[in-house]
C-alpha cells in the first residue's frame, strides 16, 4: 500500500507544480478547472498501470535457479505437491546482469513457496535479548499512521457536510428558480452548496446584495461544489502530503477567478464589481465545502480581472500535460514481467529476421501479471438527516408539526417608503438565532389598513390567505418592528375543494403577501390552466402575477405554443426570457424549439444579432446546438470570417468549433506557410495545432531532409519527439545519413546514441538501421553482449542474439547447462536449442 500512496502523492505534487509553473497566470479559466479535475482520477489510477520492459527506464528482473541449492529445494517442494515445472512463476529477473554464485545462494535462501522474503536474524549464543527497537516493523507503524490520518480527516469531512445540512434543515430558504436563497443572521461571508446560497441581507444594500446573488448563481449553475468535495476527498486521502493542500486552494482560487469572469462577460461594470468585493469582507470565513463571495485574496482577484486576457497561442501549454504523464508513467510505474517460460521448439534456420523473430516472440508465454489492488475510492451515498427541535409544551409539540413553516409565522420587519410602495423584509427568532428569509417586498400602499407612516403604527394586510398584522413605527421613511400571521381557514378549505392539499402555513403567508388568492386561483383556471399544490407554492412564493401569466398564455399560443405549464411560465419569468426574444428566435428559423431550449439560449446570451452576425460571416446553416455551442466556445464572428478564409473548402461549423477549441489563429497559419507549409489543409493545421507543431520546428525537420517533407511525416516526427539534436548524436554514434522515417522508428523504439555507440564499440558496426531497431525492441543490450562474451560465445551475429534473448538464454543459463553436461562452451544455437526444449540440471527434456 505504501508504494501505491507515495506514487500518488508525487503524481500530485507533479500536477500542482504544472499548474503552478504553465497555467497559474493564464486566464483559461475554465480550462484550469476542468484539468485541474481530470489530474485528480489520474493520479490515483495511474499508478495500476503496468509498463512494458521496452518502454521504462526501469529494468526487469529475472531469477534463474541454477545453484544445486536451488534445485533441491525444488525437489523438495515436488514431494510436497509443487510442481518444479511452475518453479518460475511470480519471479522477476534481471535478463542483462549475470547472478553470481553468492546471489543466487543468498536469494535461494529468501523464498518460500509463495515466493515471499523472509529474513532470517542470526543471533550469536551470548545474546538472549533482542532490542524491541529492531523488532518493530516500521512499515505497519507508518500504514497505521497514515489510516489514522485518513480517518480523522474523513470524519472532518463529514462533520463539515452535516453542518451545512443542518443549516439547510434549520433554516428557511425562499426560493428562486432552481436556488435556494437561505437568508442568515451571522457574520460570514456569502456563500453557496449545491443549489443552496447563503447570505446576510442585512448586511448589504440592495445593489450590492443583487450582485452578490449573480456571483453565487454562478457558482450554483456551474455545479462548483463537485469541485469543493472532490479536492477535500483528496486532503483526507492524502492528509501528510503539502501539495494536496497547495492543490486544494489553487482549485477554489481558479474557481473564483472564472466565476469573476463570466460575472463581468455578463456585463457586469469592472469597477462597480471590484468595490462591492471590498463591501462583502466580513471578520468570519465561510464554513467549510462551500464556495465563499469572499476571500482573503481579494487583491489577486482583482489583478487577475484586470489582467489582459491570455492569447490563444498560450493554449500550447497544455499540450505539455502529455509528455509529463508519459515520463512519470516510465519513470514511476511497475514494469511488466519478462518470464523464462517453456517455448515450442522451432529450428533456427527456418526463422527469418524480423517478421519471422516477432512471430517466434509472441510463441514465448508471459507470466502472470501481478494482481492489481482494487479501487478502494467509494462513492458515498449523502443522507439528508433533519434535527428538529425536541419541546415539551403541547403549543411547541403543535408547532413542531409545521417545522420549516414556524419561524415564518411571527417575527420582525424593517421597511422603506419607495414613492406609494413600503418594501418590506422579514426577520424571524428561533432557537437557533434571528434569521432574515425574504426578499424585498414592494407593496402598495393601499393594501393595508390602518396604515400611518409617521411615528407608532399597528397596520394589517388582508386577503383570501389571512392577515399579516404589523406593529411598529416609522421614522424619515424606515420603519421596523414585529410581525404575526394568522391563516384563514376557510380558504383552505377553498384550496382543498380545488385539489391543492397539505399546503404549509409558509406558503399561505406567501400567498398573503404576493395576493396570491381566490380571484387569482379563478383567473388562471380561467385561462385554461389546471394548478396543483407545488405550481401554487411557486407562484406564492415568486410572485408571478396574472397579467405575466396571461401575456405568456397569449403569446405563446399565438406563437404556437400547446401543452405549457404555469412551472414553464415561470421559468421564462424567472430568466426573463421575453416574447419579442422568443418571437426573434422565430423569426430567425428557430421555431421549433421547446420553452426549455429557448431558456437555455438565453441563459448563454445567444441574441439575435449574434446569429445575424454569424450568419454575415458565412455560416450557411447554423442549427440551434451549433449555435450554443458557438457561444460557449466564445465563437465570435469575425473568427469565423478569418477560419473560412485560411481554408480551401467550405468549412463545417464543427470545424470552426475544433479550431476554436485548439486555438488556431491566422498568424499561425501564416507562420507556418512562411516555414514551407503552403499546401496545407485545415484538418492538417488543427493536426498542427493540437500537437504543438511550431514554424520554428518545421523549418529543423525539413533541414533533416533531402526532400520536400509531408505534413503528415512532420506531425509524426513532432509527435514522437524527433529532433535536429538527436538526428546530430546518432550521426555521432555512427549511424550517418538517414531518412526522415528511419529517424521516426529510431525514436519511436528509444534508440538511444549511446545504445548505437555502445553496440558498435563491441564489434558490431556493419548493423543496418532495421537490425539496430530489432536489437534495442528486444532488448540486446550492450550488457547483455558483453555477458555472453565473457560466458564463451564470441562474434555471433545480430540476428542471432536477438533470436538468444527472446528465448530468455543468457549467460547464467549458458553457464548452468555448462556446469550441468561438464563440456566446453558451444554455439549459441546449441543453447537455443537447450533453452526451447526445456533443459535442466540433470539434463532431462
Amino acid at each position: 500500500m505504501t508504494p501505491y500512496i507515495l506514487h500518488v502523492a508525487i503524481l500530485i505534487g507533479i500536477s500542482y507544480l504544472f499548474y503552478r509553473l504553465f497555467l497559474k497566470k493564464e486566464t483559461f479559466f475554465r480550462s484550469n478547472r476542468w484539468l485541474l479535475l481530470a489530474f485528480l482520477p489520474v493520479s490515483f489510477l495511474l499508478p495500476f498501470m503496468e509498463v512494458p520492459a521496452e518502454w521504462s527506464v526501469r529494468e526487469a528482473t529475472v531469477v534463474e535457479s541454477s545453484s544445486a541449492e536451488k534445485i533441491a529445494s525444488l525437489q523438495s517442494a515436488e514431494a510436497g505437491g509443487i510442481n518444479p515445472r511452475h518453479r518460475n512463476n511470480g519471479i522477476k529477473f534481471n535478463t542483462d546482469t549475470e547472478l553470481n554464485a553468492a546471489a543466487l545462494t543468498e536469494m535461494d535462501t529468501g523464498f518460500n513457496s509463495n515466493n515471499k522474503v523472509t529474513e532470517i536474524k542470526k543471533t550469536e549464543s551470548n545474546f538472549s535479548i533482542i532490542s524491541w527497537f529492531e523488532n518493530i516493523s516500521w512499515e505497519l507503524v507508518l500504514k497505521y499512521v497514515y489510516l489514522f490520518g485518513v480517518t480523522i480527516f474523513f470524519i472532518r469531512f463529514l462533520v463539515h457536510l452535516f453542518t451545512l445540512l443542518f443549516k439547510t434543515s434549520t433554516n428557511q430558504f425562499v426560493k428562486d428558480g432552481i436556488y435556494k436563497i437561505y437568508h442568515l443572521d451571522q457574520d460570514i461571508a456569502p456563500c453557496s452548496f449545491g443549489n443552496c446560497i447563503f447570505i446576510n441581507p442585512k448586511k448589504y444594500d440592495r445593489p450590492t446584495y443583487d450582485q452578490i446573488l449573480k456571483h453565487e448563481k454562478i457558482h450554483v449553475s456551474m455545479w462548483h461544489s463537485i469541485d469543493i468535495i472532490l479536492t477535500e476527498i483528496l486532503i483526507a486521502a492524502q492528509w501528510f502530503n503539502p501539495f494536496a493542500w497547495l492543490y486544494r486552494k489553487a482549485v477554489e482560487n481558479n474557481l473564483e477567478y472564472l466565476t469573476d469572469q463570466l460575472m463581468l462577460n455578463k456585463g457586469t461594470d469592472r469597477q462597480t464589481y471590484q468595490m462591492s468585493l471590498l463591501k462583502v469582507s466580513v471578520p468570519h470565513s465561510a464554513p467549510q465545502l462551500v464556495t465563499n463571495y469572499n476571500h482573503s485574496f481579494l487583491k489577486k482577484r482583482i489583478i487577475m480581472m484586470n489582467a489582459k486576457k491570455s492569447p490563444v497561442r498560450s493554449g500550447w501549454k497544455y499540450l505539455l500535460v502529455l509528455p509529463i504523464i508519459g515520463l512519470s508513467i516510465i519513470c514511476l510505474n511497475s514494469v511488466q514481467s519478462i518470464a523464462s517460460e517453456q517455448v515450442a521448439h522451432v529450428e533456427p534456420s527456418v526463422i527469418q529476421f524480423d517478421s519471422e523473430l516477432d512471430k517466434q516472440s509472441e510463441i514465448v508465454e508471459k507470466n502472470k501479471e501481478k494482481e492489481k489492488k482494487e479501487d478502494e475510492l467509494k462513492n458515498k451515498d449523502k443522507k439528508k438527516e433533519k434535527n428538529k427541535p425536541k419541546d415539551k409544551d403541547k403549543t411547541k409539540d403543535k408547532k413542531k408539526e409545521k417545522f420549516g413553516a414556524i419561524f415564518l409565522l411571527e417575527g420582525k420587519w424593517e421597511a422603506e417608503i419607495e414613492g406609494n410602495e413600503i418594501c418590506l423584509s422579514f426577520r424571524t427568532e428561533n432557537d437557533y438565532g434571528n434569521h432574515w428569509w425574504g426578499s424585498h417586498n414592494c407593496i402598495d400602499k393601499s393594501e393595508f389598513s390602518n396604515l400611518s407612516t409617521n411615528g407608532q403604527s399597528e397596520f394589517k394586510l388582508t386577503n383570501d390567505a389571512g392577515t399579516i398584522t404589523f406593529v411598529g413605527s416609522f421614522n424619515n421613511g424606515k420603519g421596523e418592528g414585529t410581525y404575526s400571521f394568522e391563516e384563514n381557514k376557510s380558504f383552505r378549505d377553498y384550496l382543498s375543494k380545488e385539489g391543492i392539499n397539505n399546503v404549509r402555513e409558509e406558503t399561505l403567508f406567501h400567498a398573503c403577501i404576493n395576493k396570491t388568492d381566490k380571484n387569482y386561483i379563478a383567473s388562471v383556471k380561467q385561462m385554461g390552466f389546471s394548478i396543483n399544490k407545488d405550481e401554487f407554492k411557486s407562484l406564492s412564493h415568486f410572485g408571478t402575477s396574472l397579467d405575466e401569466i396571461k401575456n405568456y398564455n397569449k403569446e405563446l399560443k399565438r406563437i404556437g405554443y400547446e401543452g405549457f405549464t404555469l412551472n414553464d411560465i415561470a421559468h421564462l419569468d424567472v430568466h426573463h426570457v421575453s416574447i419579442d426574444y422568443i418571437n426573434e428566435m422565430h423569426q430567425l428559423g428557430f421555431k421549433n424549439l421547446t420553452i426549455k431550449k429557448m431558456v437555455q439560449a438565453s441563459i448563454h446570451n445567444v441574441t439575435p444579432e449574434y446569429f445575424r452576425k454569424l450568419k454575415a460571416a458565412g455560416l450557411e446553416e447554423v442549427k440551434f446546438d451549433d449555435l450554443i455551442s458557438f457561444a460557449i466556445h466564445n465563437v465570435e464572428p469575425e473568427y469565423v470570417k478569418e477560419m473560412q478564409n485560411l481554408s480551401s473548402r467550405k468549412l463545417s461549423n464543427e470545424d470552426i468549433v475544433q479550431a476554436s477549441i485548439h486555438h488556431v489563429t491566422p498568424e499561425y497559419f501564416d507562420e507556418l506557410k512562411q516555414a514551407g507549409m503552403e499546401d496545407m489543409s485545415f484538418d492538417e493545421l488543427i493536426q498542427f495545432s493540437i500537437h504543438n507543431i511550431s514554424p520554428s520546428y518545421v523549418k529543423e525537420m525539413q533541414n533533416l531532409s533531402s526532400r520536400k517533407l509531408t505534413s503528415k511525416e512532420i506531425i509524426q516526427a513532432g509527435i514522437h519527439n524527433v529532433s535536429a539534436d538527436y538526428f546530430e548524436e546518432l550521426k555521432a554514434a555512427g549511424m550517418g545519413d538517414m531518412e526522415l522515417k528511419e529517424l521516426i522508428q529510431f525514436s519511436i523504439h528509444n534508440v538511444s546514441p549511446q545504445f548505437v555507440a555502445g553496440i558498435k564499440k563491441l564489434g558490431y558496426d556493419n548493423l543496418s538501421n532495421e537490425e539496430v531497431i530489432q536489437a534495442s525492441i528486444h532488448g540486446v543490450s550492450t550488457r547483455y553482449i558483453s555477458s555472453l562474451q565473457e560466458a564463451g560465445i564470441k562474434d555471433a551475429p545480430i540476428r542471432k542474439l536477438i533470436e538468444a534473448r527472446i528465448h530468455g538464454v543468457d549467460a547464467a543459463f549458458i553457464k548452468k547447462v555448462n556446469a550441468g553436461t561438464g563440456e566446453n562452451t558451444k554455439s549459441l544455437d546449441y543453447y537455443i536449442e537447450k533453452k526451447i526444449r526445456g533443459w535442466n540440471r540433470r539434463g532431462a527434456h
